[in-house]
């Protein structure tokens, strides 16, 4: 148990600095306004057409992302709801301090499920002192993520993405793999603007065919 804890509390500390490095560059590029929306435009060459067809490209991949993280939302909010009333049925205390962890952590596709569910797993082993109860709690949080996160979330990034769903899975796992927890939460919409950069270049159509829904 010492050494689970040992491990938990050095993953939450290499979480939390990549969580604040992550606020910082969200602040600077807030800061910063339209300046790199100006700065592409205008390297997109002095033609009005190319600044036009630039600044469609850029607005496109807005909307896209926005109704991407609308799903994310909406998404996050129901597998909070889910997981908080089910630790509520077994007993386990706090639970509208579960849910409300496991709506923020979900953001962060499978990891952030999964590290609720240890968490679950080990605080709900202290409460009852019982093995089955410890896997029921934890398993509760990975059940209702992989219900709503895994199957709904998918299809409906793909539809807010204009993706097909193989392709938002596929993305998921290879930018989870370079850039680990923060890959999975930047996979949709640097998709999001490879397929629209492609769909609006004749030579790069057909890689945007292929992502097509």
């Amino acid at each position: 148990m010492r050494s689970l804890l040992l491990v938990g509390t050095s993953n939450v500390a290499i979480a939390l600095g990549q969580l604040l490095s992550v606020l910082f560059l969200t602040f600077f590029l807030l800061a910063a306004g339209d300046l790199f929306r100006h700065k592409i435009i205008g390297a997109a060459g002095p033609s009005f057409s190319t600044r036009k067809k630039a600044l469609r490209i850029l607005d496109d991949i807005d909307q896209r992302n926005q109704r991407y993280f609308a799903v994310v939302l909406l998404i996050n909010l129901a597998v909070g709801l889910a997981t908080g009333l089910g630790l509520y049925a077994i007993g386990m205390e706090q639970p509208l301090a579960w849910g409300i962890a496991a709506a923020i952590l979900h953001t962060i596709p499978y990891l952030g499920a999964a590290a609720v569910g240890g968490a679950a797993f080990l605080t709900a082993y202290g409460q009852f002192g019982t093995l089955e109860v410890a896997f029921l709690a934890g398993g509760i949080p990975l059940l209702a993520a992989g219900a709503l996160g895994v199957g709904l979330q998918t299809w409906l990034m793909g539809r807010a993405a204009r993706m097909n769903a193989p392709a938002v899975f596929v993305s998921l796992l290879f930018w989870g793999m370079v850039w680990g927890g923060w890959g999975l939460l930047l996979a949709v919409p640097v998709m999001v603007a490879i397929k629209t950069v492609c769909d609006n270049f004749v030579r790069l159509k057909p890689i945007g065919a292929i992502l097509d829904p």
